[in-house]
């Protein structure tokens, strides 16, 4: 690690300090009876409507996953509860007020679409979209997605994958 790339950590660093909100990405993961929380990008809030927006969002995604289905007058299934649930997850991912490129919002649709926790690799997701993208425009939206907290590498450093 050289001197400027070591001044940026403890710059970022510094801003996170006691009393300060900021936005966490991760991901909870449970390993036997032990909760554990994966984060990968942390970042100081800018804007006091990001809080508001977040209790909304809470509300929103409580309301959504608690809702009665009327046509039938029962309770959602907890099969279908959690299908709304991802699906609200995923929603939230991409449209999160934040400004994806075309190009980044394939890149984030096939990442969903994995069905294992090792994601894609960049050659699958490369073979999988349009042929006029390069391998390297692939890696260079990864890479901005991965600094931005949107997705994670898993097995090595070619795989990639979205938080679930």
């Amino acid at each position: 690690m050289n001197k400027g790339e070591q001044e940026t950590i403890n710059q970022k660093r510094s801003e996170r300090r006691e009393g300060v909100y900021v936005r966490i990405v991760g991901l909870l993961k449970i390993f036997g009876d032990k909760r554990h929380i994966m984060s990968f990008s942390i970042r100081p809030i800018q804007d006091f409507n990001e809080i508001t927006h977040h209790f909304l969002e809470v509300m929103y995604a409580h309301v959504y996953n608690t809702k009665e289905n009327f046509s039938n007058g029962k309770s959602s299934s907890s099969s279908t509860q959690e299908e709304k649930s991802k699906h609200f997850q995923e929603t939230q991912n991409l449209t999160n007020g934040n400004s994806f490129t075309p190009l980044q919002l394939q890149i984030l649709q096939l990442l969903f679409s994995a069905k294992t926790e090792d994601g894609f690799s960049i050659q699958f997701l490369s073979q999988h979209i349009k042929p006029t993208v390069s391998y390297q425009d692939i890696k260079a939206q990864l890479s901005w997605l991965f600094s931005e907290g949107h997705v994670f590498p898993t097995i090595d450093d070619e795989h990639f994958a979205v938080p679930k």
